[in-house]
């Protein structure tokens, strides 16, 4: 039973964030500040400041507190103009009042730091 009270401990060690990745095993870990657009019918966007905690070629992974659901087209934009383009979320994951993010990008991003 010890066995099983140390692999539930580290279970629960694991974020959300760790969790979607684990699904991706290509992904890296990258720490990469970005800026979160989320488009709204009445004309005002939700924005938010996060990291980009893992990705790969096409996918990237980060936590959120904005209201996002899974097929939502969301901007990525990175404070110096290198990465700005758009993904839809393609997972999520709820966590203790935040959600973990899965988004896959719609188009190539050849600024994107991760090639596979």
């Amino acid at each position: 039973m010890r066995r099983g009270k140390i692999i539930a401990k580290v279970a629960q060690k694991n974020s959300a964030v760790e969790r979607l990745v684990a699904i991706f095993p290509e992904a890296s870990p990258v720490r990469v500040p970005v800026l979160v657009v989320a488009s709204r019918k009445e004309g005002r966007d939700l924005t938010e400041n996060t990291v980009i905690e893992f990705g790969t070629s096409r996918v990237v992974f980060f936590f959120s507190r904005l209201p996002l659901e899974l097929e939502e087209k969301i901007l990525l934009r990175n404070a110096d103009g290198s990465l700005g383009i758009e993904a839809i979320i393609i997972a999520l994951q709820y966590e203790e009042g935040h959600r973990a993010i899965a988004a896959r990008f719609l188009a190539e991003d050849r600024n994107w730091i991760i090639k596979n």
